[in-house]
Formats: C-alpha cells, sequence, structure tokens
C-alpha cells in the first residue's frame, strides 16, 4: 500500500520557501557589514515572525473558544483567486483577521519594540559605567559612602 508515502505539494512549497528565504537572510547577513544595522534587521525578520506566530496561536484558541468578529474582509475578486483546500483557509484567516489576532500582532509587536528599546539603554547604562570604572573615576555616590 502506498497509503501515506506520497509527500503533499504544500510540504515540498514549503520546503522551497524555508530555502529560498533561509538563502536570503544568509546572503543579507553576508553582506550586510554594519553590526547595528545587521542587528536591526535580524530584530525584525526574528520580531515579525514571532508576532505572527502569536497572532496565529492566539486565532487558534479564539477558534476553540469563540471568535471576535472580522476586522475587514478580502474583496471577493482575490477570493477566488485562492484554491479550495486547507492553505486556502489559512489564507482567508491571514486576509480576513479578527479582532484578537490583529490586536494580538500589534501589541505583541510594540512590545517586542519597548524591550528592545529598554534593553538598548541599560546596555549603554553599562557600557558608560565600565568606562567611568576603567578610568578609575569614582561617582560621589561611592565617595560619600
Amino acid at each position: 500500500s502506498t497509503e501515506g508515502t506520497a509527500i503533499p505539494l504544500s510540504a515540498l512549497s514549503g520546503v522551497a520557501v524555508a530555502i529560498i528565504v533561509g538563502g536570503l537572510l544568509y546572503v543579507a547577513n553576508t553582506r550586510i557589514k554594519d553590526r547595528r544595522l545587521l542587528a536591526a534587521f535580524m530584530a525584525t525578520v526574528v520580531g515579525l515572525l514571532a508576532a505572527g506566530l502569536f497572532s496565529g496561536g492566539c486565532h487558534e484558541f479564539e477558534e476553540v473558544l469563540g471568535e471576535t468578529p472580522v476586522v475587514y474582509r478580502m474583496s471577493a475578486g482575490c477570493r477566488h483567486a485562492v484554491d479550495d483546500g486547507r492553505l486556502a483557509e489559512h489564507l482567508l484567516e491571514l486576509v480576513n483577521p479578527t479582532q484578537l489576532s490583529l490586536s494580538a500582532f500589534y501589541l505583541f509587536g510594540l512590545t517586542l519594540i519597548l524591550l528592545h528599546v529598554v534593553q538598548w539603554y541599560r546596555a549603554k547604562r553599562a557600557a558608560a559605567k565600565a568606562e567611568v570604572d576603567a578610568l578609575g573615576v569614582k561617582s560621589p555616590a561611592v565617595v560619600a559612602v
């Protein structure tokens, strides 16, 4: 019996997309010489991926617990371009987002940005303190103690 041995077309297309995107990320990482730009680029890529996965997970909980209203719907002309099947269901979820999935995406993204800004300020403060310590200058708080 050959049941279960056929590789679905969606799996092959997923692998092809992963190879192409991975190759583009590799090329971008090797060609970007400025470390700050590279860090911002990779944080953006990973942040978008994480926000998308989080909002997708929220949508799955929403399907079980009851869906919130759809924010906007894709036009009928575009909808007919999508073939029937499981892939079509996922694509329609992406272009017909509910209130929960859309707000989860943006709130997660804003939280990531806020945490990156806080971490950046903490790193700047630690670098300044290390520079002062290397010079041997004591801060007024340390002298008073």
